[in-house]
């Protein structure tokens, strides 16, 4: 593969190279606080991610957590200078479910509207003062896979829209480069290569900017509570470690960083496989798993049965845990709650079950929010100790 022209780096470029190689989301304030803790304690930034399902603007309804792109924002920024980079997650067509009943009567058979949704999207992000834009057009009309010369189109498409609108606002973003739905294998970094060149000359030889993060296939992919990627199931085999390596590569010679999705629930050699290859990674469902895994435990230590099980029946019938099976039939009540339980934090049954659990443990120095902190914490020091 012949390397490419390097040109200047895009302007976050500096603080990605200084920041922790994990990004994390599940934005809640609790993690929020726990990223903004971490990179206090390091001494480095954190990139904190939100997708457009869990985070969007006030015009298009807001995302699950309960905040607007705006609210998450002013909120994040809050927080003491340099500690985090927030960065929009999944920031491209399809990636809202307005974008699907946008074009429900057959008129967006091109996909102009559900681009129009992610152009309004983008734009509330850079307005709002988010750095890193995730440009995710892998998904077509109903989640289906889009391909790859569409998806390297509205890619390309997205990046001018931004840059117009940044430019207008005196404002300058960075880029993240993803054109495939998450598999379960690792690419071959030549393929691959091949592939994802064309879009980058065109963003560098049209507009002058080149993708701080591309992302690749990394053998990383999550099902319920588990990681069932070649990475995770097999281990850093030898093949993959090389695979690896020369992804890392090829990120390098087309100008920017590794990104790894998926990556939540490896095990200790998978992560260090990753960080070895230079590999930022992501993680979202897992933090908020041990968050609500830990208010759980909290409430059956403290007698409150009657408040848990209210919870457990609104986090069942709120379904958001459906996203993460493969068969809804066969996950057990209790998963349901753990994969789902974060969704709700913003809910007034959540505020219920905090207000109970503080009044119940508040003599003994400890507080629902320190449960979740500290339980989002150890999640994001294990991938940055392993």
């Amino acid at each position: 593969m012949t390397p490419m022209t390097r040109t200047p780096p895009d302007p976050i470029a500096g603080d990605v190279d200084r920041s922790l190689p994990v990004a994390v989301g599940m934005v809640t304030q609790y993690t929020l606080d726990a990223v903004s803790e971490v990179a206090g304690e390091a001494g480095r930034p954190v990139l904190l991610i939100a997708s457009r399902r869990q985070v969007e603007c006030s015009s298009a309804g807001g995302g699950y957590v309960g905040w607007t792109t705006e609210q998450w924002c002013a909120k994040a920024m809050s927080a003491p200078a340099g500690r985090l980079i927030l960065a929009r997650d999944h920031g491209g067509p399809y990636q809202h479910p307005g974008d699907d009943r946008a074009g429900a009567d057959g008129t967006d058979g091109d996909g102009e509207l559900a681009m129009a949704a992610a152009r309004h999207s983008l734009r509330c992000d850079i307005e709002s003062g988010v750095r890193l834009l995730h440009l995710d057009t892998s998904l077509g009309p109903g989640g289906r896979a889009e391909s790859v010369a569409v998806a390297l189109a509205r890619a390309v498409a997205l990046v001018a829209d931004c840059l117009e609108v940044a430019a207008g606002l005196g404002r300058r973003v960075g880029f993240e480069l993803g054109i495939e739905v998450q598999a379960e294998h690792v690419a071959d970094p030549d393929r691959y290569g091949d592939q994802i060149r064309p879009a980058v000359e065109e963003m560098r030889t049209r507009y002058g900017v080149t993708p701080v993060f591309v992302v690749a296939q990394t053998g990383t992919k999550v099902v319920e509570c588990e990681n069932v990627g070649r990475l995770a199931a097999v281990g850093p085999a030898s093949e993959d470690r090389r695979r690896l390596a020369g992804l890392a590569v090829a990120a390098r010679r087309l100008g920017g960083r590794l990104k790894a999705h998926n990556c939540d629930y490896l095990p200790a050699p998978a992560i260090g496989a990753l960080r070895r290859a230079g590999a930022w990674m992501n993680i979202s469902p897992e933090v908020g798993v041990a968050q609500t895994a830990a208010i759980v435990r909290s409430l059956r230590a403290a007698r409150l049965p009657a408040i848990l099980d209210e919870f457990c029946e609104h986090v069942i019938e709120a379904g958001h845990w459906r996203k993460w099976t493969r068969s809804a039939a066969d996950v057990p009540d209790e998963r349901r709650v753990l994969l789902g339980g974060s969704y709700l934090f913003s809910a007034p049954i959540f505020a219920e079950v905090r207000g109970r659990l503080d009044r119940a443990i508040g003599r003994h120095g400890r507080s629902t929010r320190r449960i979740a902190i500290d339980a989002a914490k150890a999640v994001v020091w294990r991938y940055l100790r392993a």
